[in-house]
C-alpha cells in the first residue's frame, strides 16, 4: 500500500510540476496575453499622432500643386490604433503608394482622419471641422458594423456581462490573472457564448436603435451634401467582422446589403470587403491576434489597399486625373 501511495504521489507531483512548467513557458513565450490586457494591446509599433490628435503624419496646407489626396474616415479598423502594425501597412498609406506607382505624374497622399471608437457621426464631424481643409480628391468612409452605435444603443436585455467575460469566483479570478493555461482554456470555453452575444448585440443596434440610426442617416446626408458641393467622390468600404467565418455562413450579410443600399442611394460608390476581398479567406489569418483581437492585421490592410487600387483603375479614376491634369 505504501509503495502504491508513493507511486501515486510521484505521478501527481510530476503532473503538477509539468503543468506549472508548461504554464510558465506559455507565459514566458506570451502565448496567452496577460489578464490585464483584455483586449490585447501589443507593443506600440511606429505609433504616430499628428497635431490634430489623429494617427497620421503631418500634411502641408494648402495642398501642394500636383498632389492628389485621399481622406480616409474611420475608426480602429482604419488605424488599428495602438496595435502592432506599422503605419505604412495601414490600407490608407498603402493605397497611396500603390496609386503613386500607377500614376507617377502626381503625388498621392492618404489623410487619415480616424480614431478608435469613432462612429460615422464622429467621422463626419471630423471631416467638416478638420479633413475638408486638406482639399481631398476622394473620400473613403471605412464602415464597421457598430458605426451606428449611440449612447442608448445597448438594449436592456444585453448586459456588459453578456459581452465580456467575468470570473465567477475568487479562485477563478486568481487563475485567470495568474495562469496562462487556465486563461487560455477559459477564453476558449467562453468564446462561443461571447460570439452569440455579440451577434445579438450588433443586430440590436440596427433593429432597436432608432436614435442611432437617425443620427447615422443625418451624418450620411451631410457627408453627401458637403462632398457633392465640392465635386469630391465618396467611396464607402464595408469591413466584415473577422470574428466570424468569411463564407456563406457569415451572419451579417443582410446588414452589409442594407448599408450598401443606403450608401448608393446617396450617390456613393460601395465596396463590400466581405464579398470583394475576404470571401473564403481564413478569418484567423486576418486578425491581429486570433481569438483575442479581431482587428485587421497588416495582411488584411494590404488586401484592402490592393482591392481599392484595382478598383481605382477599373473605375478609370486614375486615367481621368492623369489626362486632365486636375
Amino acid at each position: 500500500m505504501r509503495r502504491w501511495l508513493m507511486r501515486l504521489t510521484m505521478v501527481l507531483g510530476g503532473t503538477l510540476v509539468g503543468a506549472v512548467a508548461a504554464d510558465l513557458l506559455a507565459t514566458a513565450l506570451r502565448l496567452v496575453p496577460p489578464a490585464h490586457q483584455q483586449p490585447v494591446r501589443l507593443k506600440y509599433h511606429d505609433f504616430i499622432q499628428n497635431r490634430y490628435g489623429v494617427q497620421d503624419v503631418e500634411h502641408a496646407l494648402p495642398k501642394p500643386p500636383g498632389t492628389r489626396r485621399i481622406v480616409v474616415l474611420g475608426d480602429s479598423f482604419t488605424v488599428t490604433e495602438g496595435w502592432d502594425i506599422r503605419y505604412d501597412d495601414l490600407f490608407g498609406p498603402y493605397l497611396a503608394r500603390r496609386l503613386q506607382a500607377m500614376d507617377p505624374s502626381h503625388r498621392y497622399e492618404a489623410i487619415l482622419c480616424a480614431r478608435a471608437g469613432w462612429t460615422t457621426v464622429d467621422e463626419v464631424t471630423a471631416y467638416i471641422h478638420l479633413c475638408e481643409r486638406f482639399e481631398p480628391d476622394w473620400v473613403i468612409l471605412a464602415y464597421v458594423l457598430n458605426d451606428v452605435e449611440s449612447d442608448a444603443a445597448r438594449p436592456e436585455a444585453i448586459t456588459v456581462e453578456d459581452l465580456f467575460y467575468r470570473p465567477r469566483s475568487r479562485l477563478e479570478r486568481w487563475l485567470v490573472e495568474h495562469s496562462s493555461l487556465y486563461r487560455l482554456w477559459f477564453l476558449r470555453h467562453e468564446w462561443p457564448r461571447l460570439k452569440a452575444a455579440w451577434q445579438a448585440y450588433f443586430r440590436s443596434i440596427y433593429m432597436a436603435n432608432p436614435r442611432g440610426i437617425q443620427r447615422w442617416h443625418r451624418a450620411m446626408d451631410i457627408l453627401a451634401e458637403r462632398t457633392r458641393a465640392r465635386g469630391v467622390p465618396v467611396i464607402v468600404i464595408i469591413f466584415p467582422f473577422f470574428d466570424y467565418p468569411l463564407d456563406k455562413t457569415y451572419p451579417f450579410a443582410d446588414i452589409h446589403a442594407w448599408v450598401a443600399q443606403e450608401a448608393r442611394r446617396r450617390g456613393f460608390a460601395v465596396v463590400d470587403l466581405w464579398r470583394t476581398t475576404f470571401f473564403g479567406q481564413a478569418s484567423d489569418a486576418l486578425q491581429v491576434r486570433p481569438g483575442y483581437d479581431a482587428h485587421p492585421n497588416a495582411r488584411a490592410h494590404r488586401m484592402v489597399g490592393d482591392t481599392l487600387a484595382r478598383l481605382f483603375q477599373e473605375w478609370r479614376l486614375l486615367p481621368a486625373v492623369a489626362y486632365t491634369g486636375k
